[in-house]
């Protein structure tokens, strides 16, 4: 396989000066993309819009200073943009809101780009070649239609996944609760990871544009901090971008089981030795000391142990469970909506966990608003030395 390009730019912060600046170098480094930009060309920019209640400071979606800039490079170049996503949420009316809180309305009508809401537009049953988990998978229909497909994902840790990268962002190209069955039928890491990669590779974008400005770090994706990085990261290859990402903050691209997965189905480079980096030099951009999920170092029992052991430890020990904060509860209801298994209920005015039917799929921790929810292991990660 050919090495893949990787631009590294600088993005001090969210001026329009300073993202144009980023958005012009870190594409145009890029070799081939001249040809994806032309007048008439339609372009869907598909953000991570995880949440309809956190505001762009939070660093829970990607910034809709990001999603302008990115939408005025097309725009600039004759390109009709549009703009869509499904947010994390069940709730009726939840990816609406999160298009308005995160700003990417406004975004929209800056740059002359028209937003599409994924869970009330059209969508398209596709066939998964190879697929390990979906045979097929329901797709906005306008991703397919577009000519051209960005993706452009947040910097940020995840629980389950460890990295929230261009990989992960296209399963909000799976419109509203489609994806709740996703869940269902994927209710390991492993298997989840593999579905992940089942989605990607049915709405495989043509370029990647990550925000890196300022990341996410900690209990990702929705209840960790803020970290500032600095960098905008860009590239033809989504899943070699994610392994450039992942080493930032400190992981080796073989950590990241949608990266691992994604390569070895060939849908792109996941090693860095196969990946050539443009701009910044990624030992110059290194985040050495850039807090990891504290339910995460467990995850990756599959590339250690064989899978019959691993299934036992981890359905024995090892899996991660919610832990309700009461205090930060404000019985919204939304974690109970948004559980794909039922796991989660009110008793006596307070959000309960039936341990039995929860799958550990952190949907109720993506979908809370006030980072009420934490998942801790159960201590597998005290047996077996990960990371």
């Amino acid at each position: 396989m050919n090495k893949s390009v990787v631009s590294i730019t600088c993005c001090p912060d969210y001026k329009r000066d300073a993202v144009r600046q980023a958005v012009e170098k870190a594409i145009g480094v890029l070799p081939g993309t001249d040809a994806l930009f032309s007048t008439g060309t339609t372009v869907l920019l598909k953000p991570n819009l995880l949440s309809a209640s956190q505001p762009p400071e939070n660093a829970v979606n990607t910034h809709h200073a990001i999603i302008r800039g990115v939408a005025d490079y097309c725009i600039k170049r004759g390109c009709r943009v549009l703009i869509g996503d499904s947010c994390g949420s069940l709730s009726p009316g939840s990816t609406r809101r999160a298009l308005e809180v995160s700003q990417a309305v406004e975004a929209a009508g800056e740059s002359g780009a028209d937003i599409v809401n994924f869970d009330t537009a059209p969508f398209r049953k596709v066939a998964v070649a190879g697929g390990k988990v979906l045979e097929e998978v329901n797709i906005a229909g306008a991703v397919l239609d577009a000519d051209v497909v960005i993706t452009l994902p947040k910097l940020k840790t995840h629980g389950l996944t460890l990295l929230t990268g261009a990989v992960k962002n296209q399963f909000g190209t799976v419109p509203g609760r489609h994806k709740k069955e996703i869940h269902i039928r994927a209710p390991k890491p492993a298997k989840l990871s593999e579905a992940v990669v089942d989605v990607f590779s049915a709405a495989r974008p043509h370029l990647a544009v990550m925000d890196a400005t300022v990341a996410m770090e900690g209990n990702g994706p929705a209840g960790g901090r803020p970290r500032e990085v600095g960098l905008m990261l860009s590239s033809c290859d989504p899943v070699a971008l994610d392994a450039v990402a992942g080493a930032i903050i400190g992981y080796r691209p073989d950590q990241i089981a949608t990266t691992t997965f994604a390569a070895a189905r060939g849908l792109g480079n996941g090693q860095l030795k196969n990946i050539q980096v443009r701009g910044l030099p990624l030992e110059r951009v290194r985040v050495t000391d850039f807090r990891r999920p504290s339910a995460g170092r467990r995850k990756l029992l599959w590339h250690i142990v064989p899978s019959s052991l691993s299934r036992y430890l981890i359905g024995n020990f090892g899996n991660s469970h919610p832990v309700i904060l009461h205090e930060r509860c404000t019985r919204c209801r939304e974690c109970i909506v948004n559980c794909p298994a039922g796991a989660l209920e009110m008793q006596e005015g307070r959000v309960s966990f039936r341990s039995k039917r929860c799958i550990g799929c952190y949907c109720c921790s993506e979908a809370c608003p006030r980072a009420a929810i934490e998942f801790r292991s159960r201590g597998l990660s005290r047996i077996v030395p990960f990371g």
